[in-house]
């Protein structure tokens, strides 16, 4: 799970990243062809929708996540249970061939 956790942390972080970058460039881009504010304001809208949209996809990562892990965990799960299983039945074979070979040495 830790892996996955990174995975979602770094995919936040490069997104955030470029949000933050994007951001810089249309304030310097503003400033500098002196866009009235109107504009710039509309332009900001279009960052914050840009923001949660990107919000919600790291949600939907980390649910991802979530649900490998339990799908990875599960998995496990049935290995340890098929293990148990196919001892089991290693040993009842061979007391039965044990029992048989007792049987007929009497």
């Amino acid at each position: 799970m830790a892996v996955y956790n990174n995975v979602v942390v770094n995919l936040y972080h490069t997104l955030q990243d470029e949000l933050d970058s994007e951001y810089d460039q249309i304030k310097s881009t503003a400033e500098a062809s002196s866009l009235d504010s109107r504009e710039a304001l509309l332009m900001y809208r279009r960052i914050e929708g840009t923001e949660k949209s990107v919000t919600g996809l790291t949600g939907k990562v980390e649910s991802l996540v979530s649900q490998l892990d339990r799908m990875e965990r599960a998995k496990s799960k049935r290995r340890e249970t098929m293990s148990k299983l196919l001892e089991n039945i290693t040993e009842v074979s061979l007391q039965y061939k044990s029992s048989r070979f007792a049987v007929c040495q009497s």
